[in-house]
């Protein structure tokens, strides 16, 4: 199984930048979110995504390290407009928060930004589904890492997990006497990182992608105060 790790800027067929995972041309671009950790992304090959992601894991899978792309996703790929996505709220909900809604606006729900495409009767129509659906997107991608071995896998689950490797410890248990039966993980987490309140559920995460995409029956974490 392939874990590739890649580094990434996207942008539509009219010259808009929609994403990146460079912080600086995050900036340059004016698309910079303070909320967004920028850093390269791990895509699995056996994991199952979305058709976007699936087109550019096809266009890399047999590239090297250090390969730079431009991959063209055409627009039939990028017709993932959702009407679930699209929330009806009252005018007082906005009015509360000395809001005066009108099209066009954007606006905040939890960590969902979307645009205003109504305002009519006391309600305000919200679309929360990307400006970037219907249209050509063009991605260059490089490619940052590749991962070969199971230690080098670990690391790249626990970076994706919890944004990052540093400074974490493991040791993998290997089964030697049956190929066949299942590893066993011991994962220490450094403090910065499990004083996080989510960290029980990065931690659910993370084992449910050990158990999953490798060869591991059991996690057991350690946390040293």
């Amino acid at each position: 199984m392939d874990f590739i790790k890649i580094s990434y800027t996207g942008k539509t067929e009219d010259g808009k930048f929609f994403g990146t995972t460079d912080k600086k041309i995050a900036k340059e671009k004016e698309i910079y979110d303070e909320s967004v950790v920028y850093k390269p992304v791990i895509l699995i090959y056996e994991e199952s995504n979305d058709k976007i992601t699936e087109k550019i894991k096809e266009e890399i899978k047999n590239e090297k390290v250090g390969t730079e792309k431009e991959i063209v996703i055409p627009k039939e790929l990028n017709q993932s407009y959702n009407q679930k996505l699209v929330q009806i709220y009252p005018i007082h909900l906005f009015k509360k928060q000395n809001l005066n809604p009108f099209t066009g606006m954007l606006f905040k729900s939890g960590e969902a930004v979307g645009k205003v495409i109504s305002v009519a009767g006391g309600r305000v129509k919200v679309d929360f589904n990307s400006d970037i659906v219907g249209k050509e997107l063009i991605y260059k991608v490089k490619v940052e890492g590749i991962a070969i071995t199971t230690e080098e896998k670990i690391n790249y689950l626990v970076e994706r997990n919890f944004n990052t490797a540093e400074n974490f410890r493991f040791n993998l248990e290997k089964n030697n006497k049956n190929e066949n039966e299942s590893n066993n993980l011991n994962v220490e987490i450094p403090k910065n990182i499990f004083i996080n309140e989510l960290v029980f559920k990065k931690k659910q995460k993370f084992v449910h992608d050990v158990s999953k995409y490798l060869n591991i029956k059991e996690v057991v974490f350690t946390e040293k105060w």
